[in-house]
């Protein structure tokens, strides 16, 4: 029997890895808000699934290497079961779904959960916080890519930081890659 480093390699366990969950309205607007984000995230082992509403092109999101599901089916399925470590959410959908603005309140309640919002349409709230993602070259190449899968004029929108809300909490196993805004 071969004595192989492959017969000894871990096997991976989803249940281990931190999870990013994202809640879009449509993926062009997720893309240029918080494409070089999800990109890191994938890249530093995180399992990133992004909900969004059926009969939208999903390449923009392949690229950046996020696994993509119907956003009706998440939200038909049980509410404390699609939190993870993170769940990210375009403002819009908490103003628009009550059942997206339930599992955000739940999250914020939730201490091993982070909350990411971005977006105008955010009623303010004082457990969030302006913070910021400045993509590496890698994520500025990918978001880019992404950008033009998605019809999307890239200009600085790849390059500059990306703002978010979100509420930070110190019990995390894992510190945010997410700056305080000044």
């Amino acid at each position: 029997m071969p004595n192989s480093a492959a017969a000894y390699a871990p096997i991976p366990d989803p249940d281990l890895r931190y999870r990013l969950n994202v809640i879009a309205l449509e993926v062009a607007g997720l893309v240029a808000s918080a494409g070089g984000w999800l990109y890191h995230r994938v890249a530093n082992g995180w399992d990133v699934t992004v909900a969004v509403p059926g009969q939208q092109n999903l390449r923009p999101l392949q690229i950046l290497g996020v696994r993509t599901v119907d956003l009706e089916s998440e939200l038909s399925a049980p509410v404390g079961t699609w939190a993870g470590q993170c769940l990210a959410v375009v403002a819009e959908a908490t103003v628009t779904d009550a059942r997206i603005r339930q599992r955000v309140q739940l999250a914020l309640r939730h201490s091993l959960t982070e909350v990411v919002v971005w977006g105008e349409s955010w009623q303010l709230d004082r457990r969030l916080h302006p913070v910021r993602h400045l993509p590496t070259v890698a994520g500025r190449a990918f978001k880019s890519q992404a950008l033009l899968a998605a019809g999307t004029p890239v200009g600085t929108r790849a390059g500059g930081p990306e703002l978010f809300r979100s509420d930070q909490k110190r019990s995390l196993a894992a510190d945010s890659d997410l700056v305080p805004v000044d």
